[in-house]
């Protein structure tokens, strides 16, 4: 099966791609739950090591790496990892966003039921991964609202850090900030 299947299936996973060349090798593993377990990486041609280290323990879907590997998008996954829309993930400060985000998760009232709604699914059906068909599911119960918080903090955080990630068009949002 695809990529996208095994992900579907809660199997781990192997993302390969070569240069035709045969000069450049790199293998990321997806574990069942979908974050980045490791990246493996052979040839001659110096990377950003550190972008590399940054993805790992990251969900792929960050990235939307199954998706768009499995759809043929990716025919080399340094070159992907190079674009400029990848800038954020690999910005020293991200790990601080994600940080804020989870705190601020623990004030969304439907972000803590739907916590509890997958822990309970966790243990009464005894899985250990959940299927991609139950995640998304489960991801169409969360609100509006908290959709908006999420994208409003991407932007703010975006704003806040545009002098190290000037690439990114960002809309106004002085009359959403207090």
């Amino acid at each position: 099966g695809t990529a996208a299947e095994a992900a579907a299936a809660g199997r781990g996973l192997e993302i390969v791609s070569e240069t035709e060349s045969g000069d450049r090798y790199i293998r990321l593993s997806v574990d069942p739950e979908q974050y980045i377990q490791s990246i493996s990486y052979l040839g001659a041609e110096e990377i950003e090591i550190d972008n590399l280290r940054a993805l790992v323990g990251l969900p792929q879907t960050y990235l939307n790496l199954v998706q768009r590997w499995s759809d043929g998008l990716v025919p080399d996954v340094v070159q992907m990892l190079r674009q400029d829309w990848a800038m954020a993930v690999f910005y020293d400060k991200f790990h601080t966003f994600r940080a804020t985000l989870r705190e601020k998760f623990r004030a969304q009232e439907d972000i803590q039921q739907l916590s509890d709604r997958v822990l309970n699914y966790v243990k009464e059906d005894n899985v250990e991964v959940v299927p991609e068909v139950r995640r998304k599911a489960f991801a169409l119960e969360v609100t509006p609202d908290t959709e908006h918080m999420v994208q409003l903090e991407l932007i703010k955080f975006l704003h806040q850090n545009k002098a190290f990630l000037p690439i990114y068009f960002l809309p106004d949002i002085s009359m959403h900030i207090c």
